[in-house]
């Protein structure tokens, strides 16, 4: 009878405290902001990738902070293309690599249509700072392809996996 007793003691979670909370940027007066994937660094430092958007535009927005969510860097990359015109894009996910810099993904809208945006995969490399190194499109114009997942593989290539839409069917790559 001890034994039953001894075993039937209930354990409480207990939930996690919170460190800090913070929002930011301060300018959200004017554009709206998206956070879509978190990395801690290998240095414990924090890096969100996601978009800040004003009225008919989105550009990529990443902003590293310190493990006391004390900003190190914010950074924004508008895509500019022929004739000054402006795409929307977003980051839906980012890895720290090797290097110490970052490896991002998302979409770019390309060209607008009745049947809805058409989309290219986007890939974006940056340094440790923040500063974009390369950059780069993939998938055909004519479908709304966004990559929703990034890692690297051994060989030095990059994975990514996400959502591939054309006439209302929906694949994965």
């Amino acid at each position: 009878m001890l034994i039953l007793l001894a075993l039937n003691v209930t354990v409480q979670a207990q939930f996690p405290q919170w460190l800090w909370s913070k929002h930011f940027p301060s300018d959200a007066v004017t554009w709206d902001y998206t956070a879509n994937d978190i990395i801690e660094t290998s240095n414990g430092d924090l890096v969100i990738a996601g978009s800040m958007t004003a009225p008919e535009r989105s550009i990529v927005y990443v902003t590293r902070m310190n493990s006391e969510g004390d900003t190190i860097w914010p950074r924004s990359y508008p895509a500019i293309g022929i004739n000054e015109f402006e795409f929307n894009e977003e980051a839906l996910a980012i890895i720290q690599v090797p290097t110490g810099g970052f490896c991002l993904t998302g979409y770019r809208i390309v060209e607008p249509s009745t049947e809805g945006p058409r989309a290219r995969v986007l890939l974006m490399e940056l340094d440790a700072d923040g500063n974009k190194e390369r950059y780069g499109l993939v998938g055909r114009t004519y479908a709304q392809s966004e990559a929703r997942s990034i890692t690297k593989a051994h060989n030095q290539k990059y994975i990514v996996t996400g959502l591939n839409s054309y006439s209302g069917k929906d694949s994965i790559f």
